[in-house]
């Protein structure tokens, strides 16, 4: 799997994944996922345990628990992914000094990508992030790469087309000295 490769490179990838490893824990619907696969009762897991445990089980169905951290199969891919918590804050060591406090697990890999390789547009930042983590809900990435290029000032900067301004021009008449 690409993101067990990087670890061994990677030192700072590795700390990340450690990061994102914690981070899911603190996502209360990956939670029940992992209490789960990790082996516990439904009691333990769910609120509701009769209402839930059909939603639940199907939940689990395509994830497994790779070194602490709860992965996703992914059918295109043919792998598991790690999958990124809904709505967690980021609070990790490769936090940058000036982000803003609410940022997320979503934001700080949507900047990541987007500002890594030069800005790049939503296709090419939706098909690099759907091989690196699983988003939540799925169908919402493209949409998200969409908006946050949409709100890069430096995109909106390089894609806005100049206003065209009427030339103010006087008509030169033909007289001496100058025919």
């Amino acid at each position: 799997q690409p993101f067990r490769a990087a670890r061994k490179v990677d030192k700072g990838f590795d700390v990340l994944l450690t990061d994102l490893a914690a981070a899911q824990r603190l996502c209360p619907r990956l939670l029940e996922i992992i209490g789960m696969l990790e082996g516990r009762r439904i009691t333990a897991v769910a609120a509701e345990p009769r209402r839930d445990a059909r939603k639940l089980k199907s939940r689990t169905a395509d994830h497994e628990m790779v070194d602490g951290m709860l992965c996703r199969q992914v059918a295109e891919l043919g792998r598991a992914v790690p999958v990124l918590p809904e709505d967690v804050p980021y609070r990790g060591s490769q936090r940058l000094v000036d982000a803003p406090g609410a940022q997320t697990w979503k934001h700080f890999l949507l900047a990541a990508v987007h500002a890594g390789e030069a800005h790049q547009c939503a296709r090419e930042m939706h098909a690099e992030l759907r091989m690196l983590v699983a988003w939540s809900p799925a169908h919402a990435l493209k949409r998200d790469c969409e908006a946050w290029v949409a709100r890069c000032r430096v995109c909106r900067c390089a894609l806005a087309v100049p206003a065209k301004h009427a030339a103010t021009t006087r008509g030169v008449r033909a007289e001496r000295p100058f025919v």
